[in-house]
This record gives structure tokens, sequence and C-alpha cells, in this order.
């Protein structure tokens, strides 16, 4: 009888103590202490016990529908919303759009067990190995873990491309900017306006990309990257993980853009990385900042003001090129003359440091000092090319070869 009677596990421990308590071998208080209940309310459920039974221990709203519960007008607006546009959102983010886009309140549970009992959502259960912890810095600015991911963000609209990534390790702050791959020009155009925005923050995260580490054949690190050199210009450190899980933060980031970020910008119809980049800085960084930021230990901010000019001096590719003996230097093949009237001292075979711009504008150096040069056209680099080339003479056998007498020898 008591099994059919649906009673939690509460309610059936009160079973014994009150059969004792009629029975009279203890008393209200020590019922009380054993339940945790007043000695009034053990004298209301021993009267409710003796009058119906166990069923009377059972809460009288089991089993009843909840009053709070959504009605199935709004329950059948919610699935057909969700199957409509949202399809592949998630529980917690799927709530929220609902919300911004389409004035629907629901929370992320309620919804998430709709959409199991509609077979819409399938449970997940998360294993991780274990991993030892290792705790956020507490300065803002302290750390700032950087990386890039090359996704499908657009679904097919536009072509590939690759999101780079900067996080606060202490504040969860982040910097997004699209670009066609994670090359030095990507990397240094999105550092530097990252720097003008929050200022230059005391180190760097990354990982061993070509990028940011010389790998091969250099087991003492004395070969440098175009980005670690800039980096070092404008006194920022970095430092290089081992392994994914090493900088988790910037990891889960791109997971949660991966999901978010591209469904953003399905609803807003956006399919290139131009005006992805804009709606990045006008709308959603704010938007995730809002949303997944967090205070950090301590108040105080690390990051340093720099200007423009610092940057634009350090984050450039810088080359060294060697002086002809008529004045010229050729880089990615172009010619560039050197003036007469210069700043300092020039003498052939010395070196020259180029510096260029992404824009392909070139500045040279030598010992600090900047040169006057002008750039010889196409046209004419290649007609110089072609006259300083001497013709070659072909090639005449000799007619005193031993092959040439040896056949002469043996047909006559």
């Amino acid at each position: 009888m008591e099994d059919s009677i649906p009673l939690s596990y509460k309610e059936r421990k009160q079973i014994p103590v009150l059969e004792q308590l009629i029975r009279k071998e203890i008393a209200q208080q020590i019922a009380g202490s054993l339940l945790n209940l007043s000695t009034r309310q053990v004298r209301r459920r021993v009267k409710k016990y003796l009058k119906g039974g166990v069923r009377e221990l059972a809460h009288k709203n089991r089993g009843r529908p909840s009053k709070r519960r959504i009605s199935d007008c709004k329950r059948e607006q919610i699935i057909k919303l969700y199957t409509e546009k949202y399809y592949d959102f998630g529980p917690t983010f799927a709530s929220e759009k609902l919300k911004e886009n389409d004035n629907v309140q629901i929370k992320p549970e309620t919804l998430r067990l709709l959409l199991i009992k509609e077979n819409l959502w399938i449970k997940k259960r998360k294993r991780s190995p274990h991993k030892s912890w290792r705790p956020p810095k507490e300065f803002y600015g302290e750390l700032v873990q950087i990386d890039g991911s090359d996704h499908d963000w657009f679904e097919g609209r536009c072509q590939r491309c690759t999101l780079l990534g900067f996080i606060d390790d202490a504040t969860n702050k982040v910097f997004l900017e699209f670009s066609k791959s994670e090359s030095h020009e990507s990397l240094m155009t999105a550092t530097k306006h990252y720097c003008l925005i929050n200022g230059k923050p005391l180190a760097f995260y990354a990982d061993r990309g070509k990028v940011f580490k010389v790998n091969m054949h250099n087991p003492d690190n004395e070969l440098k990257t175009q980005y670690e050199r800039a980096l070092a210009e404008i006194d920022i450190k970095i430092s290089h993980a081992y392994s994914p899980a090493a900088k988790g933060r910037i990891e889960r980031l791109f997971k949660t853009l991966q999901d978010r970020l591209v469904k953003e910008m399905r609803l807003k119809d956006i399919s290139d990385i131009q005006s992805a980049n804009q709606y990045l800085q006008n709308e959603y960084i704010a938007k995730h900042n809002r949303r997944f930021a967090r205070m950090p230990a301590q108040t105080c901010n690390l990051h340093r003001a720099v200007s423009p000019i610092e940057l634009d001096n350090a984050l450039c590719l810088k080359e060294s090129r060697k002086i002809s003996n008529d004045f010229t230097i050729r880089y990615k093949n172009r010619l560039i003359q050197l003036k007469k009237a210069q700043k300092a001292v020039v003498r052939p075979k010395e070196k020259v440091q180029i510096w260029e711009n992404f824009d392909g504008k070139i500045r040279l150096f030598i010992r600090g000092i900047e040169l006057f040069f002008k750039e010889i056209e196409k046209c004419s680099f290649k007609l110089a090319i072609k006259q300083s080339k001497v013709p070659s003479k072909p090639m005449v056998t000799p007619k005193d070869r031993p092959w040439r007498r040896t056949n002469r020898l043996f047909y006559t």
C-alpha cells in the first residue's frame, strides 16, 4: 500500500517516528528534533496521519499541474520559433535570443526540459581528464592570451577566414578581429588596434605557431619572428604554451564564439569580413563582455599608454639589405636607388634596415638615421637587368678531343 503512494524520502522518514510517538515510546520534543520540526508541527502531522494514513503525509500539490506552468499556446509558440530560427542553438543561448529578438521570456532550464521532452535537445554529459588548475591573474592587463581560429565563420556565405582573439586572463574581457589568415600582417594590425583601444599589456601568452615563435634550428631562442621582434620594441613580453590546455581561456573562448558568434552573424545576415569587423567593434564585443566578463581580484589596470607613432614604428616588417657598389638596394623584386645627399655617411657593402608598412610603403635606416632614396620603375629595372647580362658564347668542342681523334683513326 505504501509503495503505491508517491512519497519523498523526507516524508517516508517520518512514518517510523510518528509510529513511535503514537505508541508513546518517545516524546514530542524528541520526535521534533528527529524530524527537524517544531512540536506544533509534530502534533499536526500525527493528527493527519491518524486521520488519513500515509496518504496525508504526501504534499497536496503532488501530481497536480503547477499554476506557474507555461501555457500550451506559449509552449507551441516557443517550439515553432526554435525549430524555424534557433534549431541549432543551445538552451541558454536560445533563451537569450528569444527574449532579445522575439520578446518571449523563458528560463534556460525550463527551455532545456521542454526541448528534451520534444526530442529537440539531447542530454550531454561532459567528461574531461584531470587537469591542474591555475588561478587567474589578479590585475587587468597583466596577461592577455592571444590566438587565431581558422573556421567557417560565415557558414559558406563567404570564404573561410581566421578570427584573431585577445582575452584578458584576469577579467575575461575580449577583443576580436577577422582577417584572411593568421599572418604577421594580420596579427600586427590586430595588436595595434587592441593597444590603441586598451593600451599595451605587460605580457601576451600564445602558442608555438610559426608566427609567434621560430621552432626549427633555434635551441637557444636567439632567432625571433617579426611579431616577437615588434613586441620587444614596444616592451611587451610574450611567452609560449606547450599545449592547448595551457591556454584554455582562449580555447574555450573560440568554442563559445563558434557557437554564438556564427549564429549571431547568421541572424544579422553578415557575409563578409569588413561587415563582420564593424559588427564586432560596434555591437558584439561590448555585448560579449557584459555577458562573460568578471571583476579582477585587484582593481588596478596595468595597461600602459602607447602612441600611434610608436606602434607604427614597431608593428611593421623589418629586414636588412646590403648596399651595392652603385648605391642601389634590391628588396622584393624592387630596385631602390640611394640619393647622393644623406644625413649620414653611406658606403657600399654596408647593411641598411628596411621598414615596410602593410600598405607597401618603405623607409630606409642606417645606424638609426633615415635615408633618402627613390625607387626605380619596374620597366627601367628590367631593362637594366637585361642590359647588365653578358651574352654567353656557344661552346665549340675543340678538334683535338680524344674521342675525335679515336673516331678519325677508326674510320680512316
